[in-house]
């Protein structure tokens, strides 16, 4: 490639990947006024700083009745904030803070409450605890009731007892790497209020913080007040060990309560048998509603939606939403497919969520009293995919985007006289990102569809087809791209990289192979036993059918995958070692008998294979399953590869060991094959740092 070409990819790229993306938002009123004003929080990369940011950008809304009047402001960056929630009656605002002080490098963490945009009380809470949580899995940031108390989820403080220093504490593996010991945190504002009210000059003192004790084999996280001195909790099960925990809803875990003013006995309020989490008190909060799945198995399935009245002693949950083994018509439910439920996500009676459907995201709306599911589109275009962001009785904020449009924001304002049929909603487009007209120019030249009904016996098999509109040089070259998981899947959202590829002339086929989630239950088990076969066999098939119907270059097809998706692309250039012409592996699983005892998620190896696996007891592999974990791996059949290689790999994987990578790299180089590598130092599993992206990138196209 010439240095002119290579710098037209860097920067098609790094346009496209610099767009701020929308990733929460809240809703503030006050009073009776005729107007409100919606938080929007959004992620983008600076280049220039090589870092990640996070912005809030306010947004008035002015409700004239018949119309709303949107006056957006600059968007902020957020910097040293880590979560902030505000106040059930819209008062107040925490702020979860980490601050790097003045001359040092050691970081600082302060709670704050802020009202009217001035700081009311400000915590060092740097010695009661480590870091936040921030994530999904465990993080939280919550209000009481009466906004008397605040909680999170923070780190334990690691023990100073010498004779403590070497003892060994698993962590949760793959984003958790040494985030062992989460702890629910009680702030008592009136206290603290008090005390800085009365004693004037005086810092308020950390005593008003509560660190709740660890409890016996199980980690907290995800906790809501129920009422002013009652919590109620996810907890994942942590003995005999921890097992890698993102990415995976079979794990077990419960959902409990926890009452004051001690907070020293938790309730299971769940059965042991099943994964619940997500917890969210209803808002006549007599219930709790949370999202389960069966336990172990392919580590995404199709889920429940639950509810556990607070009252019932006996803890009898109600199945509000069942799991839905396939759909009953072409593009009816197939079930929900959910990591997790909104913060604020009650309209009324209905519960709101985002959930895969096809190979589109969409927001689902569950009617709590008839159990009625319907669809809620902020958009016309079916084909686009959408999401929620925030949702009350008056007012719900989405986000919609599709391969070639940016994410746009919408508000929804709630109708009166809502029935149990449907959630009638006005929508009016928010905000959306202004582009310079090149990067306008660059989305226009560029389209997609939805590839159905294909294949004659892979009934959901499904690929969305990215493409330049024109190209000059005729049929475009294709990259064939599986996702990882295996049980996850590709959507209809925008995505920076499949983006740039069509821009520069690339074809882009996004498989969404048997197993691929969003198609019922069945689809998922369908791949569980044959993996190896099934998602392999499919991922071909896209490939050759685009060729049969003349959109691609027949003999310019190349194959991307990270992870699963690596493991699919690593089997195809063995099993068709003339027909891929490149072949580009993220963090590739390569030999799956090697990856058991050093993966954070050992079960994976054996329950997509159909083989046996104890949480409770971990179990030797033996000959027999080493043997069937070889026979299903893509290293049987590295001696037939031709393809030229690119391997990217994170030294800090803890999903997929790099070992997996290196081996596979030694191996092709002692037979004298074209293989490439680079390794990002202290990089997970989704390689998703900057240098990753920056230096990934421009390696992969000029690699092409």
């Amino acid at each position: 490639m010439s240095e002119a070409a290579l710098t037209t990819a860097e920067t098609c790229y790094r346009q496209l990947a610099s767009i701020p993306s929308y990733s929460s938002a809240t809703v503030r009123t006050k009073g009776d006024s005729n107007g409100f004003v919606v938080s929007v929080f959004l992620s983008q990369r600076d280049y220039v700083r090589n870092a990640k940011r996070t912005l809030q950008r306010q947004v008035a809304v002015v409700d004239l009745g018949t119309a709303q009047h949107v006056i957006p402001t600059q968007a902020l960056d957020l910097g040293e904030v880590a979560l902030q929630k505000v106040s059930p009656s819209g008062k107040f605002l925490a702020v979860l803070r980490t601050a790097t002080e003045k001359g040092t490098t050691s970081a600082k963490r302060y709670v704050e409450v802020w009202s009217d945009s001035s700081l009311k009380l400000s915590l060092d809470v740097t010695e009661k605890h480590g870091d936040f949580y921030t994530d999904d899995t465990f993080g939280t940031l919550a209000w009481s009731p009466k906004e008397g108390k605040l909680l999170y989820v923070a780190e334990c403080k690691k023990s100073e007892d010498p004779h403590e220093k070497f003892n060994f504490t698993p962590d949760w593996g793959e984003r958790f790497t040494k985030k062992a010991r989460p702890s629910i945190v009680i702030v008592d504002l009136n206290g603290a209020f008090k005390e800085a009210l009365f004693e004037k000059g005086k810092k308020p003192q950390d005593h008003h913080v509560q660190v709740l004790q660890q409890f016996p084999d199980i980690s907290p996280g995800q906790a809501v007040f129920a009422e002013e001195e009652t919590l109620v909790f996810t907890a994942y099960t942590s003995y005999p060990r921890k097992y890698g925990i993102v990415f995976c809803s079979n794990r077990l875990s419960g959902i409990y309560r926890l009452s004051g003013p001690n907070y020293d006995t938790p309730e299971r309020l769940t059965e042991h048998t099943r994964n619940a989490r997500s917890p969210r008190l209803s808002p006549d909060g007599n219930s709790v509603l949370y999202l389960s799945n069966p336990v172990g198995g392919a580590h995404n399935a199709c889920g429940t939606l639950e509810r556990i009245a607070l009252s019932d002693t006996k803890n009898n949950a109600d199945v509000v939403v069942d799991m839905v083994q396939a759909p009953s018509a072409k593009d009816h439910f197939p079930g929900l497919f959910v990591g997790q439920l909104p913060s604020n996500a009650f309209v009324g009676d209905w519960i709101l969520m985002d959930s895969i459907w096809g190979s589109r995201k969409k927001i689902v709306a569950v009617n709590l009293r008839t159990q009625k599911v319907v669809k809620v589109e902020p958009v016309s275009n079916e084909s686009m995919s959408s999401g929620v962001l925030f949702a009350s009785d008056k007012y719900v904020i989405a986000v919609s985007s599709s391969p070639v449009s940016l994410p746009i924001l919408h508000l929804g304002v709630v109708k009166s006289g809502q029935d149990d049929e449907a959630l009638d909603i006005s929508w009016t487009i928010l905000d959306k990102t202004e582009v310079e007209d090149e990067v306008q120019n660059m989305l226009d030249c560029i389209d997609y569809e939805i590839l159905q009904d294909i294949h004659p016996t892979s009934k959901y098999l499904e690929a969305i087809h990215i493409f330049p509109k024109n190209n000059p040089k005729g049929r475009p070259p294709l990259i064939n791209f599986p996702h990882g998981g295996p049980h996850s899947s590709f959507t209809t959202e925008f995505s920076a990289y499949s983006a740039a590829f069509a821009v520069l002339g690339f074809a882009v086929a996004e498989v969404n192979y048997t197993g691929s989630l969003g198609f019922g239950q069945d689809n998922v088990e369908a791949l569980v036993g044959k993996c190896g076969e099934l998602e392999v066999e499919d991922t071909h098939f896209v490939a050759e059918y685009l060729v049969k119907q003349n959109k691609v270059d027949k003999d310019h097809i190349s194959l991307f995958g990270g992870s699963h998706g690596g493991f699919t692309s690593a089997h195809l250039i063995g099993k068709y070692p003339d027909y891929y012409k490149a072949c580009v592996l993220r963090n590739p699983v390569i030999n799956i008998g090697n990856m058991v005892a050093t993966t954070d998620i050992p079960d994976w190896c054996y329950a997509e294979l159909g083989l046996d696996y104890s949480f409770q007891q971990p179990p030797v592999l033996k000959p027999e399953e080493y043997e069937a974990m070889y026979a299903r791996s893509p290293i049987r059949n590295a001696e037939k590869i031709k393809t030229p290689i690119l391997l990217l790999i994170g030294e800090g994987d803890r999903r997929v060991p790099p070992s997996e990578g290196y081996t596979f790299y030694y191996i092709l180089k002692g037979q004298g094959k074209q293989v490439e590598l680079l390794a990002f130092p202290e990089i997970g599993h989704s390689l998703d740092s900057m240098d990753a992206e920056v230096y990934g990138w421009d390696k992969f196209i000029t690699f092409l």
